[in-house]
């Protein structure tokens, strides 16, 4: 079973990796061994919005106006997870929702 299961927004795939977005992480799990293979922590109330697999390049975007972009060739292990190393991203702002249009 995934971690964060409990707050999943969105997902992608990409051959057999599942990029799944939640409030807290990225987690990028390998359905060949059923196991996470990277966890990408987001800031704090940032929430994952969008995730997207363009060959080995993970992209995403967050509820705080971020777009980042990982190349998952380069991690790094910390305890049983690989977290990449490097991730760059555009900072676009917060946007704007209209209230009467807002899902309850």
């Amino acid at each position: 079973m995934a971690p964060y299961q409990d707050d999943v927004v969105c997902l992608a795939t990409s051959g057999s990796l599942v990029a799944v977005g939640s409030q807290h992480h990225v987690a990028v799990i390998d359905t060949n061994s059923n196991k996470l293979a990277y966890a990408i922590p987001l800031g704090e109330g940032a929430g994952a919005r969008s995730v997207l697999f363009r060959d080995h390049m993970l992209s995403y975007g967050t509820g705080s106006g971020v777009m980042a972009f990982t190349d998952l060739r380069s991690v790094k292990k910390e305890g049983s997870l690989k977290v990449p190393s490097e991730v760059a991203g555009l900072e676009l702002g917060a946007g704007r929702l209209c209230s009467e249009n807002e899902y309850r």
